[in-house]
Parts: C-alpha cells; sequence; structure tokens
C-alpha cells in the first residue's frame, strides 16, 4: 500500500543516511538510503533530499521490525514506471525545464521522465520557458522505456498536428481560433492554440495587459513563423 508523507513528518538523518518520517497517526518509519532512489545504485544527492523535505515523498512499506516501518520510495518509483505503457498517452506535472526538455513527474508520482527539447512541439521553440512552468500539468506519449535504468522518454509533438497543417487550415478558412493565454513577453503574449501548437499573439498594450494565463480568447492567425509558432491578432 503507497504512502504519502508530508514534508512536515519528513527529517533526513545524515548520521545513518535514511529519511525518518512518521505518519498522521504516529507511526515511525525509515526509508534506508538504499530504498531512496532508482538511479544511482541508491546514493541520494543532497538537493534531491531538500526537494523531498519541501514536497514530500511516496513509499511503499516493505517491512516492520518492532514498532518500526522499513519502507522503500524506491518501490513506489519502480511500481509507476511498471505502470506506464509505451505509445499510452498521460497527464504529467512540469516538474523542471532546462535546455535538454522538459523534466515531469506522472501524477502522484515522483518518477522523473523527460521530453526531449526535439519531442515538445514541432515548432523550433529557442526558449520553452516561455510556453511552459513548473508546476503546470502537460500531456505526452511514452515512446521509450529503458527497464535497466528506469529512464522514460516522453514525445508530445506527435500527438498533435503540425504548425504548419493548424496555421492553413486558419488562414485558408479565415477561421477565428481560441488561443490560451499563458504569459507576457515585451513582444506579446505567449499562448498555446491547440496542444503542441504555440503562438504570439499581437494587440494594444492595454488588452495585453488583461490577459490572464489559462484565459480563453478569440485570435486570428496571420502568418507562420517555424521558430516562434503562429502569429496571431487578438480579436478585441
Amino acid at each position: 500500500m503507497r504512502i504519502f508523507i508530508k514534508p512536515e513528518y519528513l527529517d533526513w538523518d545524515s548520521r545513518v543516511g535514511a529519511m525518518m518520517a512518521w505518519t498522521e497517526d504516529g507511526k515511525r518509519i525509515i526509508i534506508p538510503q538504499k530504498e531512496m532512489t532508482l538511479q544511482n545504485h541508491g546514493k541520494i544527492q543532497g538537493w534531491e533530499v531538500d526537494e523531498m523535505l519541501k514536497k514530500g515523498i511516496y513509499c511503499i512499506p516493505l517491512e516492520k521490525q518492532d514498532d518500526v516501518i522499513i519502507a522503500s520510495r524506491a518501490e513506489a518509483m519502480k511500481e509507476d514506471f511498471n505502470n506506464l505503457v509505451e505509445w499510452e498517452e498521460y497527464t504529467f506535472r512540469i516538474q523542471g525545464i532546462t535546455d535538454w526538455g522538459i523534466f515531469v513527474n506522472p501524477p502522484e508520482s515522483e518518477l522523473t521522465c523527460l521530453i526531449h527539447f526535439k519531442e515538445v512541439s514541432r515548432a523550433k521553440l529557442k526558449d520553452m520557458r516561455q510556453f511552459f512552468k513548473a508546476g503546470e500539468t502537460i500531456k505526452a506519449m511514452v515512446s521509450n522505456k529503458d527497464k535497466k535504468k528506469y529512464q522514460v522518454s516522453l514525445d508530445r509533438k506527435d500527438l498533435y498536428p503540425t504548425l504548419q497543417e493548424v496555421g492553413y487550415r486558419y488562414r485558408k478558412d479565415q477561421e477565428l481560433c481560441v488561443m490560451v493565454a499563458q504569459r507576457a513577453n515585451r513582444k506579446g503574449y505567449y499562448c498555446e492554440v491547440t496542444p503542441g501548437i504555440p503562438g504570439i499573439v499581437s494587440g494594444k498594450p492595454r488588452t495585453l495587459d488583461k490577459l490572464k494565463p489559462g484565459q480563453k480568447v478569440w485570435a486570428r492567425v496571420f502568418s507562420v513563423e517555424p521558430e516562434k509558432g503562429l502569429k496571431l491578432d487578438l480579436i478585441e
């Protein structure tokens, strides 16, 4: 049975190299260092411990010794790895964004998966941080599972139409599109027209200032730029 331990019930004991924890009803739990992670042969980095103490952890009880439960975070991650099916689509939560890609976790999991920067969007985004933010959810498909290293690679761009297909459809039919506002920039307001298709919308500064992340508004496509996505005119 999986247990989630809140940050206030966690404490790292560097002397013995183990995570000390308590359940809300007062039961004591010990997670040995070798049971903390699937990677690096069980060795855990200091910054990883800090993150766990901030966010809490999932673990699975292994055995009971006297009044103490011995548990494993690694077994919970292994279970999450096995539950992911190749070529299936899932919703993930963004953990962090780097130049290599977007690191995400499955729901109720600490298993780290990667959407490589080439697999994020059909548009060649120069800065993914303009379109995505830690804590948001994102859909992606499992493209590969390395069973020796417990690494999961994800693909997002192949789930949706190409940038050119979407842009051509809206321009050809002069059809208005619904965009989801994401975040402001000095060049305009970054948005997502359909999942995987980014765009930047222009309009009067006072109007753009009123937009909020997640807000849906109407726009018209007036050009397609492979490096930036669709360029849009806001319908005010």
